[in-house]
């Protein structure tokens, strides 16, 4: 590991002077920050101070205090760093008190094997960034739980401030205008929705046009406001589950004979999102007929009223071609969803639609060229301005659905936003900045959607049409993000990833006094998470191979030297880094997974 700019501290307690100067000289070399104490008491002093530390490791037996005791009472002050006993007493009796008072996380013995303490250092310095993340984006979620909860109990028009976020500003003085960015929901979920339905053309703006028609219909049924907000935010995202190319043009079939698999894969895509999860039900059954009245359960379930909304909406939007005047299509649209009445569909849900359908108005908003505009303005989903932190929570969660499309990117765009934050911090940049460019990490491949997957999981290099085919999504990502108000600057850091300086990079060809630092380091971070990830024709490289890689991309002269030596220099720090939020990434993914198997086995025992 290469000498780091901030790098992880490591706190070591040993009253034998010739093991602490060791612990000095191996620890350090190898990239480490080392704090040393002589006895617990001095320890526990310097953890008053300095809470920032990664690892803790003490000596067993010490003057003035065990090491038991001392790990014991560094629990309480530093509870995310893991701790580490070393001893030369080999007893069951040591490990036992040093397991269940202290909750150590490795027990090393004296003569030490060095290789096996750097092991162990390695190990808790990456549990400590897992424990961190998972505190922090714990709190960020409960934080936009809170919002959202607020702002649909609110109801029309209630724009509601996430508790705290006024305070925390006024505490630090905030005066620049980036710190105080807000970006609204209803912005960033339609950015969603158009990246969804950008695959082609024939899906027609599906996810916007069934929203409208969703919220349109439970409100003249007479819904309360805040389950027709609810209905909204499902509607809006409802096929999110369809990630194959094929399944989405099925759902543009009026009858399609196997809709569940779609809509269960999009109701764990919700359930993983803390603040959506209580919608997950709506997306899971929104294809379940009504059957006359049976439609109220399914697979033993209870079906929203929500659901059977959705259901209705979607169909109407499949109906509406983008052929031809509205008014010639909706005599044959009213037939067949009223012929659907009872067996398909609700009837009393039936009559609102045709209500609806009475007035011209209603279908020139169903078919307007600006519906995100009559989507805005019409919606029930009140204002609900999101600052950074909130903003970070989303676009997560916007990346699990980009990613899921293939299992070689599976956490791709959380290896980019990692990388690329540590990357921003190391290289000096306001902890403001390496939020946006860490969301800008996670919103970066959002044109991927337009992408097949047969592109992505193709397992050899691409052919040139195909490359052109790639090539395009980043285009699609800064259209798509362009449009949101606030989002402007990362628009641009997330979409010119793959500009570089010379001009020679695409789509744009950017050079480079037009091309922003945040650009820059996205275009690098992007670079190192593909070289060290797999890929479907190559393993992942290693870091050595890393450097080499770099080394030669440099003399193209494409890339920023100044990020690229930060990158270098910090590779281990930074690979790291990237490790750990890619294997969270992992672990939410893994119920989607999970279920994926079991419902592609469920459907060839099916069929």
């Amino acid at each position: 590991m290469g000498k780091s700019k901030n790098p992880f501290s490591i706190l070591v307690v040993d009253d034998e002077q010739e093991y602490l100067s060791l612990f000095r000289e191996v620890i350090s070399e190898n990239g480490y920050r080392v704090v040393a104490a002589k006895d617990g008491l001095e320890a526990l002093e310097i953890l008053e101070k300095e809470r920032e530390i990664f690892v803790i490791l003490a000596d067993y037996k010490m003057p003035l205090m065990r090491g038991t005791d001392f790990l014991n009472r560094a629990k309480a002050i530093c509870p995310l760093a893991p701790r580490i006993m070393v001893t030369a007493y080999q007893s069951i009796d040591v490990m036992e008190e040093s397991i269940n008072k202290s909750e150590v996380f490795r027990f090393l013995t004296k003569p030490l094997n060095l290789d096996r303490l750097l092991e162990s250092i390695r190990d808790g310095c990456d549990l400590y960034l897992k424990r961190k993340e998972e505190i922090e984006s714990r709190k960020r979620k409960d934080e936009l739980i809170e919002k959202l909860s607020t702002a649909i109990e609110t109801g029309i028009g209630g724009a509601v401030q996430l508790a705290g976020d006024e305070e925390a500003a006024e505490e630090k003085k905030v005066t620049e205008k980036s710190e105080v960015m807000t970006v609204e929901m209803f912005e960033m979920l339609s950015s969603l929705s158009t990246a969804l339905d950008i695959i082609n053309p024939t899906l027609n703006a599906h996810h916007k046009r069934t929203c409208f028609l969703a919220s349109s219909i439970a409100s003249e049924l007479g819904f309360p406001a805040r389950e027709v907000s609810s209905i909204f935010i499902a509607a809006i995202l409802h096929d999110i589950g369809a990630i194959a190319l094929a399944d989405r043009f099925k759902l543009l079939a009026f009858e399609d004979s196997s809709p569940h698999t779609h809509a269960e894969l999009g109701a764990i895509l919700f359930a993983s999102f803390p603040p959506f999860a209580p919608l997950a039900p709506l997306v899971r059954y929104h294809h379940v007929p009504w059957k006359n009245g049976k439609g109220n359960t399914f697979n033993g379930g209870e079906v929203p009223r929500g659901s059977h909304v959705i259901h209705l909406a979607d169909r109407v939007a499949v109906l509406v071609r983008s052929e031809g005047p509205i008014f010639d299509q909706v005599p044959e649209i009213e037939h067949k969803i009223g012929d659907a009445a009872g067996e398909v569909f609700v009837p009393q849900f039936v009559d609102a639609f045709l209500n609806l359908s009475r007035r011209e108005a209603f279908w020139l908003d169903v078919t307007s060229a600006s519906l995100d505009r009559v989507l805005k303005l019409k919606s029930h989903l009140p204002e609900i301005p999101l600052g950074l932190d909130g903003l970070e929570e989303l676009t997560r969660f916007f990346s699990m659905i980009i990613d899921t499309r293939s299992h070689f990117t599976a956490n791709h765009s959380s290896g980019v936003a990692s990388s690329a934050a540590e990357l921003a911090r190391l290289m000096g940049l306001s902890s403001v900045e390496c939020k946006k460019i860490r969301i800008a990490g996670y919103l970066h491949d959002l044109g991927k959607l337009a992408v097949s997957e047969t592109i992505l999981e193709k397992p050899a290099r691409l052919d040139r049409k195909e490359m052109q085919i790639m090539k395009a999504h980043t285009y699609h990502t800064y259209n798509i993000l362009r449009e949101v108000e606030g989002l402007e600057e990362i628009a641009e850091w997330a979409s010119f990833h793959h500009e570089r300086l010379h001009g020679e990079g695409y789509p744009f060809h950017v050079t480079a006094e037009h091309l922003p630092l945040g650009s820059r380091v996205m275009a690098v971070a992007d670079i190192f998470t593909a070289l060290a990830e797999d890929r479907p024709y190559r393993k992942g490289m290693a870091l050595n191979e890393i450097r080499g890689e770099f080394s030669n991309l440099l003399k193209q002269g494409g890339l920023d030297e100044e990020v690229v030596r930060v990158l270098i220099e910090n590779l281990d720090q930074v690979d790291r880094i990237r490790t750990v939020s890619q294997q969270l990434q992992d672990k939410d993914l893994e119920n989607f997974w999970n279920r994926s198997r079991e419902l592609v086995r469920q459907i060839e025992r099916e069929t």
